[in-house]
């Protein structure tokens, strides 16, 4: 019966009805979390310099395990975009953000523990993304003293 229908050629067109309606589905999820942490990201706290939002950490574990690396950077690219557009982000949300929920997408998608994901975003946000924003924006003084003040 496969055979039959492998040869018909329906075999191939249900996989890509499945793979359609599943993209449509991390899309759709992308942007609730996008406007999640855009909406939700007004609550931040200053830490030296920076504007720590508590709410996009969570929405970066979120999407680390329910959409993987791919749409995960994604989501956090365009609610730091979003975020700094609007005045309520900082520019080194970009680094962090995206570096913490890569790690934490790739630790929960060798592990499959929500608890390692988030170890997988503290350490990618506060320790690599941090060293790839100074590493970045210390030669660029002028960019970073006009975005933080």
């Amino acid at each position: 019966m496969n055979n039959a229908i492998n040869k018909n050629g329906l075999g191939e067109l249900n996989v890509e009805l499945i793979k359609s309606k599943y993209t449509t589905k991390k899309l759709v999820i992308s942007g609730v979390l996008v406007a999640l942490a855009t909406i939700l990201g007004a609550f931040s706290i200053p830490v030296l310099g920076a504007k720590a939002a508590p709410i996009q950490h969570l929405i970066n574990v979120i999407a680390a395990v329910t959409l993987g690396p791919l749409y995960g950077v994604s989501c956090a690219f365009v609610s730091s975009l979003l975020r700094n557009i609007l005045g309520t982000g900082s520019i080194l949300a970009f680094p962090g953000s995206m570096v913490g929920v890569f790690l934490a997408a790739i630790l929960y998608k060798k592990f499959k523990k929500v608890e390692i994901a988030v170890i997988g975003e503290v350490i990618g946000t506060g320790i690599i993304g941090a060293l790839l924003a100074y590493l970045f924006y210390a030669r660029r003084p002028l960019l970073h003293r006009v975005s933080l003040g």
